[in-house]
């Protein structure tokens, strides 16, 4: 063999030993990286797993301690636990399935409407074809333009029956009543139909009225909390400075009374009032637990909503 044939198998022996090297440094590095997504997956899967024990065991140690429980006004109620992950629990109920008028708590449909269908920075003028009618405060004046975030506000907080027409106006106030029903079909409320967006009661008996059942309302109270949290965060505010674009504002209060109870247990999430002479008085409710579970506090039909609730709620007991 000449000198520069050996070269030649020299310099080709050392292409092979690279080109193998390579190869099997691939097939390690490509075992490496599939050990590792495999072992992230499985990991995954044990936090998963530790997580759903976890909410198990803390549901398992919630309860209402019914033996100190007050009579109970409301024809309709349900107390439910309620994990992130989507976990339910029923601590009390009755008739959960009523359905029943709600009054005002029809408003936090009219808000997921609105945040699904209107842009919060729209502009609105009051006229009289939307304000200063039946059951309004008049905290709203004729020609002024406000934003949809500020009556929103409004409507969820003070409860303001002028602000729900005048935000039903941005999509035309039966196709919106339209939209709360499809929305209403699209969540699975089978005891839930509206007939306007602010919850009153029709002038005449023999008109349709907003009604729904404790166990529709805590299905809608949990999309909210998933889907549109700021509705809930809105209703936490005792006290509101309304304002128009201009800047003129007027202090708005919250029609719920246990935002400032002392005497209440559990932190307020958010929630809504409702109340008028059919549908008697209302409230529904979201308040924190613990470890990442929330409760649900639905009462209709009572003699007194607060009274109610406070009696439910603070008689849970988290061992």
């Amino acid at each position: 063999m000449t000198p520069v044939q050996e070269i030649k198998q020299k310099i080709l022996a050392l292409f092979t030993v690279i080109f193998l090297f390579l190869i099997v440094g691939g097939l390690f590095f490509s075992i490496s990286v599939d050990n590792k997504h495999k072992t992230e997956i499985l990991k995954a899967k044990v936090d998963k797993i530790n997580a759903e024990r976890r909410i198990a065991e803390t549901m398992a140690k919630i309860s209402i301690a019914s033996s100190t429980l007050p009579e109970i006004t409301g024809t309709a109620y349900l107390t439910l636990a309620v994990a992130n992950n989507g976990t339910k629990k029923i601590l009390q109920q009755k008739n959960p399935d009523y359905a029943l008028p709600i009054a005002s708590i029809t408003k936090l449909m009219t808000a997921v409407i609105v945040l699904e269908n209107a842009n919060t920075k729209t502009e609105v003028r009051a006229t009289l074809d939307y304000i200063g009618k039946e059951e309004s405060v008049f905290v709203l004046e004729t020609d002024k333009i406000y934003t949809v975030k500020e009556l929103l506000a409004n409507m969820l907080i003070a409860s303001d029956n002028d602000s729900a027409r005048l935000l039903s106006s941005t999509l035309g106030t039966e196709n919106f009543i339209s939209k709360m029903n499809t929305k209403a079909r699209e969540l699975g409320l089978t005891k839930t139909y509206f007939v306007n967006v602010t919850g009153l009661d029709p002038k005449k008996p023999t008109v349709e009225i907003n009604i729904s059942s404790p166990n529709d309302l805590a299905i809608l109270l949990v999309y909210i909390k998933n889907k549109h949290p700021e509705i809930l965060k809105m209703t936490t505010n005792s006290a509101y400075n309304f304002c128009d674009i201009n800047n003129y504002c007027k202090v708005v209060t919250s029609t719920d009374k246990l935002l400032s109870d002392e005497n209440f247990k559990y932190k307020i999430i958010g929630g809504k009032t409702g109340s008028t002479d059919i549908a008697l008085k209302n409230l529904a409710l979201v308040t924190a637990g613990t470890d990442n579970i929330f409760i649900i506090n639905i009462v209709l039909g009572s003699k007194d909503h607060f009274q109610d609730t406070q009696a439910l709620i603070n008689n849970i007991i988290i061992n």
